[in-house]
């Protein structure tokens, strides 16, 4: 039986752990309508990480990899559809040569992307560099957008080396808006695998925008000039910062001014262009729906940290460790007044 993977390789945004999180809810339901997300965990970066850091012997050389045990899961399923999904998998680049190979025509491939209009993936880009594990940016946001790496908001060489190793047919193309995501992004993935919504499938409630605000994102960054070799700091930061985050939430504050932004959209129009004629078929060449930035919107630039700024955030920090302290506290005595319970029940039994 020959098996269609379907590989979600992004974009790297929001939509992308909407997707994800909503895959791994659903492993029951999708493998009923045979479909398999192998695996245990959201995603699978560890095996888009295999294939971006590994050479294709080490690759076929190492069985313990995760990479293996994915495919062992597919080898042994029923299921006639896979999925597999990471960001990771879109930075592969021209390693997409290695993943086709690795598959051996094995299977039929389905490569799938949500673009996201480019003043908004900007904006989160940076925080996304700022967050990361291992070589964490520590930029101010003018300097990151006059001087960084902004290729991955160029899609249409995003999607070449996908569209060489695989194919434009096997390349699926959506947009991360809600002009084109009427029933939300989840529905929409399900279509776009060939599956037809239903109530068995649950849609997570909550918040999955993880975007940090401007705060937030201004401690990190000032922390990662300062602890550049101290990642398990980073690491304890960003998952603190992330726990209060809706508690001390904002209204959704810009980098960009709306001329800024519209600037960044004209800098993509020709590529975007390319996409929406080439891999989504629109004669108009348009990809994106959502109306312009209006000029005369009010914009008041970030002006930084400020101590008014800081103490709230530290202070509520502490108060959330405190509260998973005292919550761990009381589950370790609760333990041990369970233990002594049931020594002093065995002991009651013994007696008689």
């Amino acid at each position: 039986m020959e098996k269609t993977i379907y590989v979600h390789i992004g974009g790297n945004h929001p939509g992308s752990y909407a997707i994800q999180k909503f895959l791994a809810d659903n492993r029951a339901a999708l493998k009923r309508d045979g479909y398999l997300y192998p695996g245990r965990y959201p995603a699978h970066h560890d095996m888009a990480k295999e294939f971006r850091t590994l050479t294709l012997p080490a690759l076929a050389k190492n069985q313990n990899l995760a990479t293996h045990a994915y495919f062992d899961e597919i080898s042994l399923s029923g299921s006639k559809n896979i999925i597999l999904s990471s960001e990771g998998f879109e930075n592969l680049g021209a390693s997409a040569g290695k993943l086709k190979e690795f598959l051996k025509d094995r299977f039929t491939v389905k490569i799938i992307f949500y673009a996201m209009r480019q003043d908004e993936q900007l904006e989160l880009l940076y925080q996304q560099r700022v967050r990361q594990e291992g070589t964490p940016l520590d930029q101010p946001f003018s300097d990151f957008v006059s001087s960084g790496d902004l290729s991955s908001l160029d899609y249409y060489a995003v999607l070449m080396p996908w569209m060489q190793a695989f194919g434009k047919e096997n390349i699926i193309v959506r947009c991360y808006e809600k002009e084109q995501l009427p029933k939300g992004i989840c529905h929409d993935f399900l279509e776009s695998v060939g599956l037809t919504p239903n109530d068995q499938y649950s849609v997570p409630k909550g918040r999955t925008d993880r975007r940090l605000n401007w705060d937030f994102v201004e401690i990190l960054r000032i922390c990662n000039s300062h602890f550049k070799d101290d990642p398990g700091f980073h690491r304890f930061l960003v998952q603190s910062l992330e726990e209060i985050n809706p508690k001390l939430d904002e209204e959704k504050k810009r980098m960009l001014s709306p001329q800024q932004r519209r600037d960044v959209i004209a800098r993509y129009a020709e590529p975007n262009a390319k996409v929406a004629s080439e891999y989504c078929g629109r004669t108009d060449g348009r990809l994106f729906y959502a109306p312009l930035p209006d000029l005369d919107e009010p914009f008041e630039t970030y002006g930084g940290l400020t101590v008014e700024k800081v103490v709230p955030v530290f202070t509520q920090m502490m108060f959330t460790l405190n509260e998973k302290y005292q919550k761990r506290i009381r589950s370790l005595e609760n333990r041990s007044l369970k233990r002594k319970m049931m020594v002093k029940l065995k002991k009651s039994l013994d007696f008689f």
